[in-house]
């Protein structure tokens, strides 16, 4: 899957002209992409039963990561003065990447508004996703110190007295 979204997000034909696989092309194999990635999601909720594993995990970041490097880079395409120093879609994933693991060299940054209130978006969206995995690595911890409590009690319960 993961090779299925960075194809989409390189190869949608944005904006028409600069569409590295033609327009027709571009858009036929993003098609590909997006139902591949939504049979991928679907057959991975129907077989996780609830139960989020790490590899939901790597694939919720890179969905989130794209998305917003393909909004900034749409954002781009619309109006160039939106970002300084973004121009193409590596640009987009980098400053996606960059704001993501908040480091900010400040080659890109946003000037408009409305990229400011898009990339605190982003950051807000980041604290809300690390602070879900805290919480999941917290509750397998519990559940796992639970099994072993259990277990530990149940063996000393059936060990014969004497």
């Amino acid at each position: 899957m993961p090779i299925a979204v960075l194809g989409f997000y390189f190869l949608v034909p944005i904006p028409s002209a600069d569409a590295p696989a033609g327009t027709v092309l571009g858009a036929i194999i993003g098609l590909v992409c997006l139902s591949f990635i939504g049979w991928v999601i679907i057959r991975e909720l129907r077989l996780a039963q609830r139960h989020l594993q790490p590899i939901h995990l790597l694939l919720a970041f890179e969905l989130a990561l794209l998305v917003f490097a393909l909004i900034y880079f749409l954002m781009h395409v619309r109006d160039p003065s939106q970002f300084a120093g973004l121009d193409t879609r590596l640009d987009a994933l980098y400053f996606s990447m960059v704001t993501t693991a908040t480091v900010g060299y400040g080659d890109i940054h946003a000037v408009s508004q409305t990229a400011r209130a898009v990339v605190t978006a982003q950051i807000a969206f980041n604290l809300v996703f690390v602070a879900g995995i805290v919480a999941l690595v917290q509750t397998q911890i519990r559940m796992r110190s639970e099994a072993r409590i259990a277990a530990a009690s149940s063996s000393s319960d059936d060990s014969p007295s004497g």
